[in-house]
């Protein structure tokens, strides 16, 4: 069986491995990202925290109050990179030829990144999700191959939207309310959206819980909603997911949110995958919707801004970046020609802690955030966090933070 560029289902994929086995040859085996390499859960799963300073402005919103009151979370989204979900239980594929239950441990960094492990150990089947476009699976002890994305994608942006649940959904709500202003409005809603897969579809019970969510070819129903763990919000234990290829039921037994997931648990163990040299490697990639967070080896050449202020107009390719209260531009291209005019310097080959969002947040706020979680890390701060200069246009920019850092003792 080949599963590169597969559109095989999920059931179907589980039906073979588990039923009749899979007839590849079987290269070296490539070790998974296991959790102490490549992910750091919070300890303190109740909560990210905001972080100091970031207050959170008055909603004028009384169904997002309500919805909001219903699962026991507040209005917005704390801010800060340990915003991640971690799921364990039982997910019992319901085939033609019968149920195959096996054990599920989930983890969810953003709307397009998750990874999905299935079975038991030393035989887990380990499904990984980075972007759109790079998607992993590996089959037991076989080597890691490329799977299609697509049908993870939306089930991806279907959890990540139902665990949380109402933010995102605040306009949505505003045109709900205003549409039965001259009625109560109940909770039991159906809210559309459209995304960048496609509309999406939310049913809400009487409760203002998830009921139903539908996104491309994916569909869950949610029940079972209630609290786990020492966690204060509610989350559906129970979701059922329909295909045409066939059901399966995903039981959650155990919960974790203000979880800190680094990027590298999404993609196999490569060794010798370094971008030493390559700025590029700090930016981000645009095509990535949620964060980016994790430790990075890479090393740059920038312009001092008050040894250049008078050559801004001879600019290289590159981007303004502020460490302290000193800036500095930062080389796109680190071996560019410049001129005798422009003194520069180049850090040394080291280890970062890059945290890369979309969220709408101050230099100060998005450093003390940072800072927060960084002992949740292994690492520590060896010197100043370098931000990303963004501009003040009302559009919406990635905020990059990066700071040297070294791996605890």
């Amino acid at each position: 069986m080949k599963f590169s560029g597969s559109k095989i289902s999920l059931i179907g994929l589980v039906a073979c491995l588990f039923t009749v086995g899979c007839s590849d040859d079987a290269p070296t085996p490539v070790d998974p990202p296991v959790q102490e390499d490549g992910s750091n859960v919070d300890a303190n799963a109740n909560g990210t925290g905001s972080a100091e300073g970031e207050t959170q402005e008055a909603v004028p919103n009384a169904l997002l109050e309500k919805l909001a009151a219903a699962r026991e979370v507040p209005t917005k989204p704390s801010v800060g990179p340990n915003q991640h979900y971690r799921l364990s239980g039982e997910i019992n594929f319901h085939t033609p030829d019968g149920d195959i239950a096996l054990a599920s441990e989930l983890w969810l960094a953003g709307p397009e990144r998750m990874r999905f492990q299935l079975g038991a150990a030393g035989n887990y089947n380990t499904f990984s999700l980075y972007d759109p476009k790079n998607c992993w699976l590996k089959a037991g002890p076989r080597a890691v191959v490329d799977y299609d994305a697509a049908e993870l994608l939306t089930e991806t942006a279907l959890r990540w939207e139902v665990l949380r649940f109402p933010w995102g959904w605040e306009d949505q709500l505003i045109l709900a309310a205003a549409a039965r202003d001259s009625e109560p409005v109940g909770l039991d809603l159906k809210l559309t959206r459209e995304s960048p897969l496609g509309p999406l579809t939310i049913e809400l019970n009487s409760l203002g819980l998830p009921k139903f969510a539908a996104l491309g070819g994916s569909a869950v129903d949610l029940s079972d909603w209630g609290t786990l763990q020492e966690q204060d919000n509610l989350i559906p234990k129970t979701w059922l997911w329909k295909y045409q290829a066939g059901k399966r039921t995903e039981t959650v037994a155990e919960y974790r949110d203000g979880a800190l997931f680094q990027d590298r648990a999404f993609r196999p163990v490569v060794k010798g995958d370094s971008k030493v040299g390559k700025v590029t490697s700090a930016l981000g990639d645009q095509r990535t919707l949620g964060d980016e967070f994790g430790v990075l080896n890479t090393s740059f050449r920038f312009l001092d801004e008050e040894q250049g202020v008078a050559q801004q107009a001879n600019l290289p390719n590159g981007e303004w970046w502020q460490a302290g209260e000193q800036r500095y531009f930062i080389l796109r291209t680190p071996d560019a020609e410049l001129s005798q005019e422009w003194p520069n310097s180049d850090t040394v080959s080291k280890e970062w802690l890059r945290w890369s969002t979309y969220s709408k947040i101050s230099r100060e706020s998005g450093i003390a955030s940072l800072e927060s979680v960084m002992s949740q890390t292994g690492y520590h701060a060896t010197g100043p966090c370098w931000a990303l200069v963004v501009p003040d246009d009302g559009r919406a920019h990635r905020s990059i933070f990066l700071m040297p850092v070294e791996k605890n003792e």
